[in-house]
């Protein structure tokens, strides 16, 4: 009863033109309260009492006009009545208004009504009102830009409850936009927001992950991610990929990897699915290897412009990984993200650009330089110590000494052994500024800890003969066993010199010829001299018996590397007959004379002889005398007479390793002091007979002579550039994935 006659009293009030009635009736139509629902009566209703001047009927006749609820739908009439609503003082529909005239929705678009509303809306106290605000602030929308009132309005918002205006505050405080790079107050603003975005929850999570205005929690950091991820952040999907293949804040958990890569790689994040691509290109932790799938990852990722996939294909069309070898193809795929400026692909690019892989002449060696200084700049390592090679050795570019040693210097601050090595190089030799042993020392040393098998084998010289440190023969041997375990071929040598010698170690013939073997393996010539010896005298070799023949072949691959004692020792073979080698004196005559023109003294006093008593050559006393005078000119020799009358030499040669410039798996590093300066005495016995030596018969064939290729202290500078390329091994990672998935634009 008391229902049906509240609702006759609320028709009376409402015929008589209460406003309030009329809402109320247009009300309990719309929402059948006491009454069936019934559209055209409720929007009868709300347009009475918006006529009366209700700001809430205004409101509500707008949505009926919005849906087409009891009216035909039309928006202009609609915005017509939210407009009003607002103008009567309706603070919840002010901010509703203000994004409609921004979208120019039913209403030709307005961005100065827009910022008006929004203001109205934030001068009530208005979150939504106020986080608009900031953002026409933001943006210069209707109103001049002003970054640091936007993000003050942000702040203000989430104050007002408006949380997600967080994330708007974080991201400046962030970036510093506004005047202030805060991390704290954007971990802060973020942490706001995380509970209500996907994204903000995904910041909080590195947040954690790398203590970025707040302490390191990898836990922490998991737990934001998984909740970002369950809500489908692609982000965070890749940086728990990250977390279970790494072991940060979960167990390794490579199976776990693979799945939120791939539910990232789903949502098209194109770092996702190049991270899918190293896991299969490494099959470690359980993953299959697979290549061509690891290929395929890169290149989806490539087409989408991201950096280090291009890079990534580069390197395989570079290495024939999956496909057929390119380098044109590689470099086009490197300067596509060297463009975007990736320094791992600079640094590729201009390392094709220093060999001049795949180009026909044209300006490479300034391209190269030029790729190389882009990289540098940007603080990688590898390019800033090749560039310091560039500029010490002129390729690309005028010599400059104390350029070379400023790029040693930054890359050597950063820890790069290689640069610590090159700069300890030119300390040394007071390259580019004063000669400063103290301090190369100190930086072989830092090197040396790093493992690098040049500055132990360096440290080990210095050890061996006292050169700015204590001599320590037990500490050299150290060095050079550490630096030969890595498969250095300078510290074969010289951990070979120290067993033959008892430098440091009991005398042990047998090992120093197995590290000599090693060494001339290796390419170091003098220690294919030495193999030959050991053979000569029975060392290492079965039953410890003496083989010519093999001594004669070690002499002869020795003397092909330009070696002048082995075409000297070679020509005592053929003069004396030794070894079951016919003597053939024309034969030696050429040998001898090969290394005379080497300037090696014995040979010279070999050719003299030969000219004097012709032995191989027609006899020419002019001649002899010459070449007597020749060897006299060397320092401590005898005098000419005296060489005259000797009939025997006894050798020694302060020989000068050639400074290997690289091979195909390592970056180019320089070597020890002991290939650079002499200091590996060979005391090489007086001319054989043919009587001390084994009986058996020799197969080796008439050696041929090359002309030497002698390195010694009197040559040319080795040419230049040395051989260098991108690394195979684990480091090359440092290349191919220098941007990770933390350092990636997250959008």
């Amino acid at each position: 009863m008391r229902g049906r006659i509240s609702v006759k009293k609320l028709f009376a009030a409402a015929s008589k033109g209460s406003a309030q009635a009329q809402y109320t009736l247009g009300h309990c139509y719309e929402h059948g309260v006491s009454m069936p629902i019934n559209a055209e009566e409720a929007a009868k209703w709300y347009l009475m009492a918006a006529r009366n001047g209700d700001a809430l009927s205004h409101y509500c006749i707008g949505t009926c006009y919005e849906r087409g609820f009891g009216v035909e739908k039309d928006l202009a009439l609609a915005v017509f009545h939210f407009e009003s609503a607002a103008n009567l003082g309706l603070t919840s529909v002010m901010t509703y208004v203000g994004q409609l005239y921004e979208k120019g929705v039913g209403v030709r678009k307005d961005s100065q009504k827009a910022y008006y509303y929004y203001r109205e809306a934030a001068e009530s106290n208005d979150g939504r009102g106020m986080f608009n605000l900031g953002r026409c602030f933001e943006q210069g929308m209707g109103t001049r830009k002003n970054l640091e009132k936007a993000r003050s309005c942000y702040e203000k918002a989430v104050s007002l409850g408006h949380t997600l205006a967080g994330l708007h505050a974080a991201r400046m405080y962030e970036s510093g936009e506004g005047g202030t790079l805060d991390a704290q107050r954007a971990f802060h603003y973020y942490h706001c927001a995380a509970e209500e975005d996907k994204e903000a929850a995904f910041k909080v999570g590195k947040s954690y992950h790398y203590g970025i205005g707040v302490g390191v929690d990898q836990a922490a950091a998991v737990k934001w991610y998984m909740s970002a991820a369950e809500r489908g952040d692609a982000h965070a999907c890749r940086a728990l990929g990250s977390c279970f293949q790494h072991g940060e804040g979960v167990d390794v958990n490579m199976k776990e990897a693979i799945h939120w890569y791939q539910e990232a790689a789903d949502a098209g994040l194109a770092e996702a699915e190049c991270d899918l691509g190293h896991c299969y290109e490494s099959g470690k932790g359980g993953v299959k290897k697979d290549v061509e799938k690891a290929f395929s990852l890169f290149v989806k990722a490539a087409k989408k412009g991201y950096a280090v996939a291009q890079n990534d294909v580069g390197y395989c069309f570079e290495h024939g990984e999956a496909v057929a070898k390119s380098i044109k193809s590689a470099m086009e795929w490197y300067e596509k993200a060297a463009e975007q400026g990736l320094p791992a692909a600079q640094y590729n690019l201009g390392y094709c650009y220093y060999h001049y892989l795949g180009i026909d002449g044209g300006e490479n060696e300034e391209k190269a330089l030029a790729w190389f200084e882009k990289a540098a700049r940007q603080g990688l390592t590898k390019a800033q110590c090749h560039l310091a090679q560039c500029f010490e050795h002129g390729y690309g570019v005028m010599r400059n000494a104390g350029k070379a040693v400023e790029w040693y210097e930054k890359a050597s601050a950063q820890g790069y052994a290689d640069a610590q090595v090159g700069l300890a190089y030119c300390m040394e030799r007071g390259v580019g500024g004063k000669k400063n042993t103290r301090r190369a020392i100190e930086l072989y040393r830092l090197a040396a800890r790093q493992g690098h098998p040049d500055a132990l084998n360096q440290l080990g010289y210095y050890f061996q003969h006292g050169v700015g440190v204590v001599m320590n023969s037990r500490k050299a041997v150290e060095c050079y066993k550490r630096a030969s375990a890595q498969g250095f071929d300078l510290a074969h040598f010289n951990l070979g010199v120290c067993y033959e010698k008892g430098i440091g170690v009991e005398v042990d013939a047998e090992k120093a010829c197995k590290l000599y073997k090693r060494a001339a393996q290796e390419g170091i010539a003098v220690a294919k001299f030495k193999v030959g010896l050991c053979c000569e005298k029975g060392i290492g070799t079965r039953g410890s018996e003496r083989d010519m023949g093999e001594a004669i072949r070690w002499y002869e691959k020795a003397a092909v590397n330009g070696l002048p004692v082995a075409l000297h020792r070679i020509g005592e073979c053929y003069l004396h007959g030794v070894g079951g080698i016919d003597r053939d004196e024309e034969r030696a005559f050429a040998a001898f004379f090969r290394a005379a023109e080497a300037n090696y003294r014995p040979s010279q006093v070999e050719v003299a002889k030969c000219y004097q008593q012709g032995r191989g050559v027609e006899k020419d006393e002019k001649e002899a005398l010459e070449w007597y005078e020749r060897a006299a000119s060397n320092d401590d020799t005898p005098s000419t007479s005296q060489m005259m009358e000797a009939d025997t030499a006894t050798v020694s040669v302060e020989y000068l390793v050639s400074p290997r410039r690289g091979k195909e798996e390592e970056l180019h590093t320089f070597h020890s002091e002991s290939a650079r300066s002499g200091g590996l005495s060979l005391s090489i016995p007086s001319p054989l007979s043919s009587t001390s030596i084994s009986s058996k018969k020799s197969t080796v064939g008439s050696p041929t002579f090359p002309t030497p290729r002698w390195t010694g202290s009197n040559s040319s500078t080795p040419k230049w550039p040395p051989t260098l390329c991108v690394p195979t091994s684990p480091s090359c990672a440092h290349l191919r994935s220098l941007a990770s998935w933390q350092q990636a634009d997250e959008g």
